[in-house]
């Protein structure tokens, strides 16, 4: 009977074990959700960006959990993101790079000891001169941040939706055909608790 319940208790450790082994970190969570979006937009804009609009009461969002969050435009910039990636062909999966990685590790480090925003470091520097520390980047590089403790699903929705901003950039960034490599990092921000750094690239190589 002992040696029955040694068994079945080394079989559960097992199996948690493998099941630690097996969890999926954010960034590799996000890069997943990206990659889904970017592949297949018809099917995101109808099954994760649509449903979103039932949280929206005018142009305050109630996400479960989450409390309220006051958007700019309402539903406006949201069936807006729908039509966009209704309106786009398929496209490839970004590759993911360390080396924008560590750009974006970078950037997050800062901004958690200066608790500022934005894209400029506290030494004046921007996403080109991060990544230029770790790799040669190709063809252009570009640059998306999110602040707030969502999920990497969530993250990516609001990126996408974009309300407020007028060029709608972070949406054009993920939906870039020009973009090809992207590497994510997320960590403490003293004011928002949580900040996501997101750095793409046409194309990337090692420094000589």
């Amino acid at each position: 009977m002992l040696l029955r319940y040694s068994i079945v208790f080394f079989l559960f450790i097992s199996v948690l074990s493998i099941a630690k082994a097996q969890e999926v970190t954010f960034e590799q969570a996000l890069l997943r959700e990206i990659n889904l979006m970017r592949q297949h937009p018809q099917y995101y804009a109808d099954h994760v960006i649509k449903p979103f609009a039932r949280y929206y009461r005018g142009r305050y969002i109630y996400l479960p959990k989450r409390g309220r969050i006051t958007s700019s435009e309402g539903t406006r910039a949201l069936y807006e993101c729908v039509r966009a990636l209704k309106s786009t062909q398929p496209l490839k999966p970004l590759s993911y790079s360390a080396d924008l990685a560590a750009a974006a590790c970078l950037h997050v480090a800062d901004q958690s000891r200066s608790g500022r925003t934005g894209h400029k470091g506290s030494n004046g520097s921007f996403v080109a001169d991060r990544v230029e520390l770790f790799v040669e980047w190709k063809k252009s590089v570009a640059e998306n941040i999110f602040y707030g403790p969502m999920s990497a699903r969530e993250t990516l929705v609001f990126l996408m939706i974009d309300d407020g901003v007028r060029d709608r950039g972070h949406r054009k960034n993920f939906l870039s055909p020009d973009l090809k490599y992207v590497g994510i990092s997320r960590g403490y921000h003293p004011i928002y608790t949580k900040m996501v750094v997101i750095d793409f690239a046409g194309g990337v190589e090692d420094k000589q």
